[in-house]
């Protein structure tokens, strides 16, 4: 019985330190790497329109921050066209739009790796590089 004793106490802690892992891992928000806010990665999702050569990105900062970027096979650099703030629900993105005053907000949806996106944005799945 002494034996067994031993392996209920480790077990016990075990056990608790899990508890403990999830709990202080579940408690901040995450951003859509699955990294807590708090970490210091950005997250892109990209969009090539093949026949055009038009490269349409969507960029994710760890501070709710986002950006949606497109470059023309004639350009030598990407555009920032639209910016502000982003939430994400579930596997719904709601994009807060602080830099055209016509587009205060709208949606994507996320599943996986793979944003489908719409208007105002180039209509598209947006692959997580």
């Amino acid at each position: 019985m002494e034996r067994y004793r031993g392996y209920v106490y480790m077990l016990g802690i075990v056990l608790a330190a899990l508890l403990c892992a999830c709990s202080s891992a579940s408690s901040g928000s995450s951003d859509l790497s699955g990294s807590t806010v708090l970490s210091s990665k950005t997250t892109e999702y990209r969009y090539s329109d093949g026949a055009t050569g038009t490269v349409n990105r969507i960029v994710f900062e760890d501070d709710r921050q986002w950006e949606y970027l497109v470059r023309t096979s004639s350009d030598t650099a990407s555009v920032v066209i639209y910016s502000g703030v982003y939430a994400v629900s579930g596997n719904t993105i709601t994009f807060t739009v602080t830099s055209a005053e016509n587009i205060p907000r709208f949606t994507a949806t996320k599943d996986g790796d793979t944003i489908s996106a719409g208007t105002p944005l180039q209509p598209g799945d947006y692959v997580k590089l």
